[in-house]
Order: C-alpha cells, then structure tokens, then sequence
C-alpha cells in the first residue's frame, strides 16, 4: 500500500490535471487545449550489492539509447527517480520513466528500437546478453503504461 501511495504522489507531480470525461465539452469550450502523452513507469529496486552496476550500466547503456531515441523522434522525454523512503527491503529503489508522444507512437515500437539498440550494443548476440545482465542486476517491482494529460491555454 505504502508503494503504491509513493507512486500516487510520484505520479501526482506529473499529472496536473485529471483526465475529464463528462466535464470534456466544458473543457473544449473553455480555451484550454489538451496534449496527451503516455509514459511506461518502470520501478525496480538493486540486486544485492549491485547498487553500482544498475547505475554504470544506466550511464554507459541505457542513457545513450535513450538519447539516441529522443533524437530519433520514438521518446519525448525520458527520467529517473529514486525512492528515497523505502518502506522494506522488497519496496521500489529506483524508477525509470519512458514518454512517448501518444499511444500511436507504441506502434512498432520495438522495431522502431532496434537499429537504435543495434547501432549501441554491435550484435544482437551483445544487445542480448546486456538485457540479461541487467534482469540480473535489478528487480522489476511494477511497470505500468500511464496516459499523461497535461492542459495549457490556447
């Protein structure tokens, strides 16, 4: 209960304005333009004593992918975030946060990915292995696509 209120109020940051749904035509008339965008939350907590790896292998690997796919149009925007109050051993650690444009942008995503990943890692055989040493080096706690609505004035 306890993550799930941490990611609430992680979330909450974020979201600033509800999604609408009976009040969407007062909305519409009212000069406020709505942007959607999705964000894959993943929260992971560290493998024992690998604390230092998750965070070379983030800058080395992860990082640079992700700035490869920001230029490339796939990510709006990426973050990180850690739990800085965990509340046991099995909470959340540390969290990544993927936006993409919409739910289109999800389609073919992985294809989309895969020169990207290609082009960092130099074989399938060497992108593989470094996905599974990362499934070692951290525990995937929860991972959720969120529709993000943000409102602006027209």
């Amino acid at each position: 209960m306890i993550r799930r209120s941490l990611l609430g109020l992680a979330l909450a940051s974020v979201v600033a304005v509800p999604a609408i749904s009976a009040q969407g035509a007062a909305v519409a008339d009212s000069g406020i333009a709505g942007t959607g965008a999705v964000m894959r939350v993943s929260l992971y907590r560290y493998a024992d004593g690998m604390q230092q790896a998750v965070l070379a292998d983030m800058r080395t690997h992860l990082i640079p992918t992700w700035e490869a796919m920001r230029a490339a149009g796939i990510l709006i925007n990426y973050a990180t975030m850690t739990n800085a109050a965990p509340s046991s051993k099995d909470d959340w650690q540390f969290g990544i946060a993927l936006t993409y444009k919409n739910w289109a942008a999800l389609d073919s995503l992985g294809a989309r990915n895969a020169p990207i990943t290609l082009k960092h890692y130099g074989t399938a055989e060497a992108r593989t292995a470094a996905l599974e040493a990362g499934n070692r080096m951290r525990v995937l706690i929860s991972s959720s696509l969120i529709n993000v609505t943000s409102y602006s004035r027209r």
